[in-house]
């Protein structure tokens, strides 16, 4: 997001998305096929470095209609917060996106991110990219968006490449994820949309578990 680009580089925690972009672009190598990788950032982050069939762009924040248009026409949104509006957007959609968030192995697909530490350059556990509180992971929107764990490269990588191939990585989750997108479409307000996603204001047990549990 870009207000979390602003946020990173106020918090001094520009390496953390200096990797993310780095470790993005080096999974999209592995997918062979000639790639355009669109940053767009109201702070201009370190360019990583484009490589092989990979095309770097890192652009400036985009008039509304453009940055649309990019959104509903692109193959894959990546994003390193859960509830970005761009994200959410794109879930309604029915637009590929891959949130990669830094949750110690909670979601990884590989051996090697199980029960993984967390990375010196973001000392903590986050899936709201600067913000230290956290999108409770037993909401449903949680468990319907495709997720990746910044702290397995790998984990990253099989599944830029899955996205892309075949529009989305869990088959359960795509299941739970069109449900979840009809249930939204009967609601009459925005008000209740948006409430479905947010779902109640958190309390202090809630933290990432269960309701009343830390």
């Amino acid at each position: 997001a870009p207000w979390a680009l602003g946020g990173a580089r106020y918090f001094g925690l520009d390496g953390y998305h200096d990797r993310l972009l780095n470790r993005i672009v080096e999974g999209l190598t592995h997918f062979g096929e000639r790639i355009q990788f669109v940053v767009v950032a109201n702070v201009p982050p370190a360019p990583p470095v484009s490589a092989g069939p990979v095309s770097v762009h890192v652009t400036g924040l985009l008039r509304y209609d453009v940055y649309d248009h990019l959104l509903r026409t692109c193959d894959l949104i990546v994003s390193d917060n859960i509830i970005q509006n761009s994200v959410s957007k794109a879930v309604v959609m029915g637009i590929p996106h891959l949130i990669v968030q830094n949750m110690a192995g909670a979601s990884s697909a590989t051996s090697a991110g199980e029960g993984g530490l967390l990375a010196p350059e973001l000392p903590y556990r986050c899936n709201i990219f600067p913000v230290k509180q956290i999108f409770p992971t037993w909401r449903q929107y949680s468990r319907i968006v495709d997720l990746a764990e910044y702290t397995d490269p790998a984990d990253v990588r099989r599944k830029l490449c899955r996205i892309l191939e075949a529009g989305h990585f869990d088959e359960g989750r795509r299941t739970a994820r069109r449900a979840y997108v009809e249930g939204l479409s009967r609601l009459a307000e925005p008000g209740e949309i948006l409430g479905r996603i947010l779902g109640r204001p958190a309390r202090p047990g809630d933290a990432g578990g269960q309701p009343g549990r830390a």
